[in-house]
Order: structure tokens, then sequence, then C-alpha cells
């Protein structure tokens, strides 16, 4: 993939507009020549040859016309698929400005790890991936990341589905094309509300059936009164039917039924578009995507029922046209026989319509993470097992979200023998984007995703992080203290479940160093003895002294190079304790006094 290609698209668009307006121009002409010459029969100038040289016109009229609609429909693919070529562009060249930006689909309270792995925000994981159509599958996608204590059997049936709709690009394009992911996403909790509105209270079909009886028992007394017989007896059942009707009024809301069937389709184009092509698509030979889609088989056609509102909105649109609509109502009670189908209708789509969002939302999250892997083919596929023995084995690890040309990949090995990596070292030498590197792949590994990484042998396990260091001004709390409550939880969750994967930053940052000291060797000698397997950074070079009591803590370390008054950083993992230390140096390199020792 390359700018190469997208010129290419460009050129393709090009040539299309330029056809699209010809195509515009000829049509136009050949509806006047049309116009012209019928007006020229009309007045009797050459009134045969006028109206045959018009019949050539309108059947050529007709043929641009035709071609001219699907000149229009080619060029909106091509610019839908031009479209999605940028983005994945975007997507694997970290190009923030192509790629949307859209509200998040689950405000309020969530895991912590969330914010700390950028995995929500303005430049995010969720965006990058976020390939979605609808707020329920936009929250799908973002709960793949919320489901920390997800087990193996789920992780594999996820990755099976990511590499099938892998292999599927076609469906992938055609799903994106044609039902799009623009900013504005189908408002599937929108729908479900219209679909709960009851139109009609009626428990049965005899009122109805009581209706026509009348109506067909008056037109049948009619009929002799108009020919001559004096006697209205018509008058009788007609009374009764207004009767009737002014009771079924409150029962039938006929009035209401054409403007909800016409805010139910408008509601539903995406998701019919959306709904037709997953029809299509639904007895694959894929396995789990059969799975996904298996509601969308012919037997239980969603197509065929939306076609049906259509049908129904039509049927009520003669109201429109107060004539016709008289003329119907004559002859049978045409507003309450076709709401009482749209009622009818209405039910059969309320029941189907949760497992339709469902299974659309959840082939729109994997698909996400489809054309995600589409957009990294560097990546690699995670490898889950169940040795207790490593919790995780990487090669080449980096961060998915630094640019390809800037990131700097590390070997993890976390394991029994090395239970807890203790990393020391300088300021901006790469220790906390080491850190989010082995969450955001263990997140994207737990989703189904691939990887940034060259090798990535996992083990699934609760992830919890601590690296974050502003104050929680939600809760009154200073940064310390917000430090404090979530190491707890940590602690508390390991005590009770004796694993998960924790990642901390510069613990107990927000305190003096004697107590700072104290209070991570204690926590570090206990969290490592009960169970609990990760990483924590410091600067607090007395913490190494941890590795020699044997318990699983072992020291690695970041480090910088300072050649006269220029900084430079490996953003390599190396074994054992910081041999430096940066922070006097980057004072003095900004102009500030640093005194002497």
């Amino acid at each position: 993939m390359n700018d190469k290609h997208l010129v290419r698209l460009q050129k393709i668009i090009d040539r299309m507009s330029l056809r699209n307006h010809q195509l515009g121009v000829w049509r136009s002409g050949a509806f006047l020549a049309m116009s012209g010459l019928i007006v020229l029969g009309a007045v009797d100038v050459f009134p045969g040859p006028a109206f045959l040289a018009a019949a050539v016109c309108l059947i050529v009229f007709l043929v641009l016309l035709r071609a001219h609609q699907r000149v229009r429909q080619m060029l909106a693919l091509f610019q839908s698929r031009l479209g999605l070529e940028r983005r994945r562009l975007a997507t694997h060249r970290l190009r923030w400005a192509d790629i949307p930006r859209r509200e998040e689909p689950v405000p309020g309270v969530r895991p912590t790890y969330l914010t700390d792995l950028n995995i929500v925000g303005e430049q995010s994981l969720f965006r990058l991936l976020d390939h979605t159509v609808s707020t329920s599958g936009a929250r799908f996608l973002l709960g793949l990341f919320l489901s920390n204590e997800v087990d193996a059997a789920e992780i594999r049936r996820r990755s099976r589905v990511v590499q099938e709709l892998r292999r599927l690009r076609f469906l992938r394009y055609s799903f994106l094309s044609r039902v799009g992911a623009g900013e504005k996403l189908v408002e599937n909790d929108q729908i479900s509300g219209l679909f709960s509105e009851s139109l009609s209270d009626l428990k049965s079909i005899w009122p109805f059936l009581w209706i026509c009886a009348l109506q067909l028992t008056m037109l049948a007394l009619f009929i002799p009164y108009v020919g001559g017989d004096a006697r209205p007896f018509f008058m009788i059942p007609a009374l009764l039917l207004v009767m009737e009707s002014l009771r079924l009024r409150k029962k039938v809301h006929a009035r209401r039924a054409y403007g909800w069937s016409l805010s139910a389709t408008v509601s539903l184009e995406n998701l019919r578009s959306a709904i037709g092509i997953l029809e299509r698509y639904s007895e694959t030979r894929h396995s789990e995507l059969g799975k996904i889609l298996f509601c969308f088989r012919k037997e239980r056609s969603a197509s065929t029922r939306l076609a049906q509102l259509d049908r129904i909105s039509g049927a009520l649109g003669a109201r429109q046209n107060f004539i016709v609509h008289g003329l119907l109502h004559l002859v049978v009670p045409w507003d309450l026989a076709w709401t009482l189908l749209l009622e009818r209708l209405r039910l059969k789509v309320q029941e189907d319509l949760v497992q339709w969002q469902r299974s659309l939302a959840e082939f729109e999250g994997f698909m996400s993470l489809a054309m995600y892997a589409d957009a990294n083919p560097d990546f690699s596929e995670a490898v889950l097992h169940e040795d207790g023995g490593i919790l995780l084995d990487a090669e080449n690890l980096r961060h998915p979200m630094i640019p390809k040309d800037q990131a700097v990949g590390n070997p993890v090995l976390i394991d029994e023998k090395e239970r807890c990596l203790l990393i020391t070292g300088s300021n901006m030498s790469g220790k906390s984007t080491f850190m989010r590197s082995i969450g955001v792949n263990d997140l994207l590994a737990k989703a189904g995703a691939p990887v940034a990484a060259d090798r990535f042998l996992f083990m699934t396990r609760p992830l919890f992080t601590s690296l974050s260091g502003g104050d929680s001004l939600q809760d009154g709390l200073s940064s310390f203290y917000a430090e404090v409550k979530r190491l707890k939880e940590i602690l508390q969750y390991v005590r009770e479940q004796k694993e998960a994967l924790f990642l901390i930053d510069e613990i107990f940052r927000g305190t003096n160093n004697r107590e700072r000291l104290i209070g991570s060797q204690a926590y570090l000698k206990e969290i490592v003895a009960i169970g609990g397997m990760g990483v924590v950074t410091s600067h607090d070079l007395e913490l190494s002294q941890l590795e020699d009591l044997g318990i699983g803590i072992a020291n690695y370390h970041f480090r910088e190079t300072i050649e006269g008054s220029t900084m430079s950083f490996s953003f390599r993992k190396a074994r054992g304790p910081c041999p430096t230390t940066n922070a006097l140096k980057v004072m003095e390199m900004n102009g500030l006094p640093i005194g002497s020792i």
C-alpha cells in the first residue's frame, strides 16, 4: 500500500467525474430535444415525424438515464474506496489528521488502564481501530478492551474471527463502501426506542373485520338508494361505522402510523444496507463468521421484513392525496388496515432487532480489528498458551502507536524465574514507553488482533496499571493518594486471585526518598511472593538490591549517551541496574542552576 495506489484511484475518479458530467449534459440535451419535438407535434408542425423523433429521443433519454445512474453509483463507490485506502494508509503511518475522531461510545467510569495506555482519547488505539458504523458496534469494539478477565477459549475465538475477516477483504470493503463509516453513527438505541412504540392496542382482528362488514353493508345498501329507493337504510351501518371508528381511534393510532413509518425508514437506511450485505455472506464456509451472521440466514430474512416496511409506508402515503385517500376509504378502511399490518410487522422486527443489532455490532468490531491487521502487515499474530511457567515471551516488541520509522523494539520475558522486571534508568530513556508497549499489545492480543512484535507468546492474565501521575480531581485526591489507592487495588486482587499482570511506573513517586524506598521494597516483596507478575520502573537505584533476595525480581535498565551538550537515547533495554543518571545534566542543558553535591 503506497501513495501511487491513491494516485491511480484518484485518476479513475477524475475520469468517472468527467464521464458523469458528460452524461448529465447529454441527458439534459435529449430531454430538451424531446420536449421541443413534442411541442412541434402538438402545434401541427410535421406532427408525424415530430412525434416519431420525440419517441426516439425518449428512448435515448432513458438509456442515458440508466447509464448516468450506473456511473454515479460507481463514482460513489470509488470515492468511498479512496477514502478507505487513505484511512488505511493513515493508520499505517499514524497520520492522525486523516483518521476520523468521534465521540467515545461508553462515557463514564472506566478501568485505569484505558487512560494509562491511551486506549481512549484524542490520539488513541480506539481511534486507530474504529471502523464501526453503529453505536452498538463502537461499544462492542471498546468492550473487547474492557473485558479484562477473558478466558483462553474466547481469545482463540476472537483471533479466528479476525483472521477469517482479514481474508475476506472484498466483504470488508464492500460493507464500508456501501454502508460507510462517517462521523455520525447509526443510533441503535434510537432505533430500538422507535420500534418499542406501539401503534395499536387491539388484541384481535375481529374489530377490523367488523368495520369491514359495516362498510360493505353500507355500500350494498347505498346502491339501491342511488337507484331510486327512497329508504336510506345505508344510514344505519354508516352510523354504526362512525361510532366504531371513534371507539377504535383510542386503540389504533392510524394518524401517527404514517409518520412513524417514515421515521423508521430513515432510521433504518444504513442498517438496511448493512443487513443486505451480511445476508449474502450469512452462509459462508468460514465457521466463526457464520455463527455471528446466523440470524441473517434466508429463512428469517431481515431484508424481506424491511422491504415490507417500505411497501406499508407507501400505502399509508396515500393520505398525501386527499382525493385518492377519500376514494380508498369508501371501499375499505385503508388507514386502519395498513396500520394493523404495520403494527404486526413492528412486533416481528422488534422481536429480532436485538439479535440483528448484536450480530451487526460483533461483525463491526471484529471487522475493525481485521482492517487494523490489514493496515499493519508487519504485525504478527499473538500465540496464546497455557503453560504457567511463562507469562509473556516477546521478541522485538514495539509500541503500535509510535511511527514505524521511530519505534524501537525490545525483547520481553516474564516467567517464573523473572516474575517482576525492575527497570531503572534515566529520564526520557524509554521506561514508560516500554511498559505501555507491553500493556497495549497485551490488550490487542486479548481482543484477537495482531500485535506489534515479531513473536508474542502470552498467557491470559488480568491487566492492572498505575502509570499516570495526575491528581484525581474528580475524587479530590492528591496524585500520591490516588496512586496508593491504585496500588492497593492491584495488591488486593492478587491476594484474592493469585495472578495478574501489573505495570507500575515510578512506584510511590509522590513521596520522599526514604519512605518511597521502604514502601517500594515492602510492596514488591509481597506482590511477587503471592503470585503477581509484571514490570515496575523506579529512579531508586537502591531497589536493585531486591534481585539478590532470589524472589523473582530482575534488574533491567534504559540509559542515555551524552556527548558534549548532546544527549541521545538508544531506547534499548539492557540487563542490570542503570549505571548513570541524567537529571542534573538535563537541568544544566536547559539553563537551570544545579549547584554542587
